[in-house]
This record gives structure tokens, C-alpha cells and sequence, in this order.
């Protein structure tokens, strides 16, 4: 009896641990402000189903007790920004950067999606790069991603940067594919108009076949012809960065998210 009361008191704490890195929840639909996810597919998931998960950063524990970060300065968690609250802020210096990679996996052999919501802020754009990242990692104990997407914003006068490819923001993608080697969008290949402030969301999906498509605000902007590599499929984390140098230029992740098909 006594190990019984013992092992229902740990489910407890740790079910109020993960219920205190959650938002409050209402469709996505009803408040664009604050989004809200869904922990798991199932109350009663079986034992081959893979959970949901979703990291809302509500508080600074979330950060500190649910990731290990990489870079100086290290990520950080902020209360407000964009109108949005509890948000992921990854601090790191171009070209370096920081990162952020999850406790939790993410990864499996019947596909699964990862997404984030994310914005750039920029109110003094003179020599800045400002980058926010998701990805999955191709390690473990590594922030290095084998599967990643980032917006990157490049303002003026950005050493080695050409002066053509200033005051834009594009997306810069790459994925390992089977047999080991990297395959990449060229790093100017896909500018996008996003403005200072604004709220979009970044998603990598996996098929059941290991194509991979790349997504911003649901729409597919990048879907190679190539299977991701199995390393990639085998539970591995969920790593966020890049680029967020000083406080007039900032790069926001609201959440982060993933799922496992059947997609809800």
C-alpha cells in the first residue's frame, strides 16, 4: 500500500511540473495571441503511440528545468513581446549563435512534425542578423541539427554579406538525407515579406516515407526529392536558436510543438 501511495504522489508532481509550462488553453482559432497546443493525442494513449507534446515557455522554469543550453549568451526566457507572452529567446551572435535542445524527443519511423511560431523584431537594423531556428538534432548531447529552418533577417552593412541581399529576410533550410550527406537551400534562394513584429509559423513534416516538406503559415516552400536519413527518425530532440544579438533586434519563439500521424 505504501508503494502504491508513493507512486501516485511522483505521477502527481510530475503531471503539475508539466502542467505548469502550459499556457492557458484556448483554439489556436479563437486567440492567434496565444496559442495553444495539445500535450498528448489520448488520455489513455496504447503503448506503441507516440505522444504529443508541446513546450508553451509559460514561466522561466520551463526553459531551465525542460532544456539544456548551448552558446553565451545563453538562451533566455522573457515574460512579453510582439504582444504575445512567454516567449523563447535564444540570445546567440552571428555567426556563432546559441541554442536550446529539448529533454523531450522528437522523432519516428512513421513520420512526425515539428512547428514553432516565431517573429523577428527589429527596431535598429545597422550591421544585425537576427535568426530564429527549429530543428531536430542529429546527436545526442549536440545543438548540431540534422534536419533545420530558419528566417534570417540581414540588415545593413553586415560584414561578409554582399550589399545586395540587405534589409531582407529569407528562409535558410537543410536536411540530411539517406546516406549521410547534407542537402541545403541556397542561403538567398527564398526571400520572404515578413515585417518587423509580426507572427509566423515555422513547420517541418516528415511523411511516412521520410519526404520532408518545410512550411511557413502552412503553406510548403521547400519540399526536396529526398528521404530524410533513418539516424533522423530515431527519437532524437528538438533544438532552437540562432541569432538574437542585443535588445533592439530580437528573434521570438512562442512555442514549440510536435506530433506524431495521425495528425490532428
Amino acid at each position: 500500500m505504501k508503494t502504491l501511495r508513493y507512486l501516485c504522489i511522483a505521477v502527481l508532481a510530475g503531471s503539475f511540473l508539466f502542467a505548469a509550462c502550459t499556457k492557458d488553453e484556448v483554439a489556436p482559432s479563437q486567440d492567434p495571441q496565444n496559442s495553444v497546443l495539445t500535450e498528448s493525442r489520448s488520455d489513455h494513449p496504447s503503448i506503441d503511440q507516440k505522444l504529443d507534446w508541446t513546450d508553451n515557455f509559460s514561466n522561466s522554469e520551463c526553459l531551465t528545468q525542460r532544456w539544456d543550453l548551448y552558446g553565451y549568451p545563453q538562451p533566455s526566457w522573457v515574460l512579453n513581446a510582439c504582444g504575445r507572452k512567454g516567449l523563447f529567446v535564444n540570445n546567440g551572435i552571428y555567426p556563432q549563435g546559441s541554442f536550446a535542445v529539448s529533454d523531450a524527443p522528437a522523432g519516428d519511423i512513421c513520420g512526425y512534425s515539428i512547428e514553432s511560431e516565431v517573429c523577428i523584431n527589429v527596431l535598429d537594423n545597422e550591421g544585425v542578423v537576427v535568426s530564429p531556428e527549429i530543428g531536430v538534432t542529429r546527436y545526442p548531447d549536440s545543438p548540431e541539427s540534422g534536419i533545420s529552418m530558419r528566417l534570417m533577417y540581414i540588415g545593413n552593412n553586415v560584414p561578409g554579406i554582399p550589399r545586395e541581399y540587405e534589409n531582407k529576410t529569407y528562409v535558410v533550410m537543410k536536411m540530411l538525407v539517406r546516406g549521410g550527406s547534407y542537402i541545403y537551400s541556397e542561403d538567398y534562394a527564398f526571400p520572404v515579406n515578413i515585417s518587423s513584429g509580426s507572427w509566423h509559423k515555422l513547420q517541418i513534416r516528415v511523411d511516412a516515407l521520410h519526404f520532408v516538406s518545410f512550411m511557413i503559415d502552412n503553406a510548403i516552400i521547400w519540399k526536396p526529392g529526398y528521404q530524410l536519413d533513418p539516424t533522423m527518425l530515431n527519437r532524437n530532440h528538438v533544438v532552437l536558436g540562432y541569432v538574437s544579438p542585443d535588445n533592439k533586434s530580437k528573434a521570438y519563439h512562442d512555442y514549440v510543438r510536435v506530433l506524431y500521424p495521425p495528425y490532428n
